[in-house]
């Protein structure tokens, strides 16, 4: 909290200044508070501080320097605002799969400060892009965005990821355009989003990937060089895969319950029943009884899903068994009983 001495006791006032906006309050000592900070245009380098609301109210480019997201950040945009990396710019979250950073519409009262003057459902009221990567090697990690028209757009020569994310009533989720050698989606939840992720050239790799209530296509391949889905689980998707154009593209051990056409691997398990279920961090926890345990590709250790978990009991980790199928969930344990969960310490 900042606060600001008022020259005039017991009167209420605002200031704006370029960077902030501060909301007031009449009190028995007059002071103001920091509720949001206003962000547009460009800089070289900016840090998202923890515990702060941003309200990106147009593009603000970072150009040349390097994007800082600290967790429990959470940014608000206006309708026509993205954030945008250039000219070498890159992007580091310090986020993680326990505490995310929230990207979302002005709209959406339900996460960080309220932005005055912006009243509407923010399911109408979609903004251009959380992120648009045109520079630098990055891994995004640990972003929660909604209400995005494009969640995740990848335009650069280097190669990218994004993992332990999750895009939420967005109209499209990742975008990969030309330009990238490789570009990885990761341990992702993707969700009543019409379309998931859509590549353009290049190379792309999805894995332990949920894909649930999508109308359009989970995935779509427009001329991408190679595609690898592997250990991912769609549910309600209307067209799994979909492409205009002949693609290498290889799928294996994933899943599917209530999808309309599209590939899911010729080893694809069709579920019969729903496999979820609710608990602290959401309802895309899987039942332990089901086929998607200890169904996937390879070891979970060997995936990065060592300290992660499916089960509804959060201190039960994967470790090394196989791994299950779909989005996993950082695990409570803290083995060292510093403070800091496992899934924290030990990226493997």
């Amino acid at each position: 909290v900042v606060s600001v001495p008022s020259r005039r006791p017991n009167t209420t006032r605002s200031f704006f200044t370029p960077r902030r906006q501060l909301a007031t309050a009449e009190r028995r000592t007059a002071r103001y508070v920091v509720d949001y900070i206003d962000y547009s245009g460009t800089n070289t380098s900016l840090t998202l501080y923890s515990g702060n609301t941003y309200w990106v109210s147009s593009d603000l480019v970072i150009q040349g320097g390097r994007l800082t997201v600290q967790p429990g950040v959470v940014v608000k945009f206006g309708t026509n605002a993205s954030i945008k990396l250039v000219g070498g710019a890159s992007i580091d979250t310090r986020c993680h799969v326990l505490s995310n950073a929230v990207f979302t519409s002005v709209y959406d009262t339900n996460e960080g400060e309220t932005i005055s003057g912006f009243v509407g459902n923010p399911a109408t009221n979609k903004y251009k892009a959380g992120l648009t990567i045109e520079s630098g090697t990055n891994a995004v990690v640990g972003l929660s965005i909604r209400y995005a028209k494009k969640g995740v757009q990848f335009a650069s020569t280097g190669a990218q990821s994004i993992k332990d994310s999750r895009f939420l009533s967005c109209d499209r989720a990742v975008e990969i355009t030309a330009g990238i050698s490789t570009a990885t989606v990761f341990n992702c939840l993707i969700q009543d989003t019409p379309e998931g992720v859509w590549g353009s050239t290049n190379n792309g790799i999805i894995q332990a990937t949920t894909f649930r209530n999508m109308t359009n296509w989970g995935i779509r391949a427009d001329g991408i060089a190679a595609l690898t889905v592997k250990d991912c689980l769609f549910a309600s998707i209307t067209n799994i895969f979909s492409s205009n154009t002949s693609v290498a593209a290889t799928f294996n051990h994933n899943a599917k319950y209530l999808c309309g056409v599209g590939w899911a691997g010729s080893d694809a398990t069709n579920l019969a029943g729903s496999p979820f279920e609710t608990g602290l961090q959401g309802s895309n926890y899987l039942s332990q009884s089901c086929a998607l345990i200890n169904a996937g590709s390879t070891n979970a250790d060997k995936a990065g899903l060592f300290h992660y978990t499916t089960s509804t009991n959060n201190t039960l980790k994967e470790t090394n068994s196989f791994v299950d199928i779909g989005c996993h969930y950082g695990a409570f344990s803290d083995t060292d009983g510093d403070g800091l969960p496992d899934c924290q310490e030990d990226v493997n």
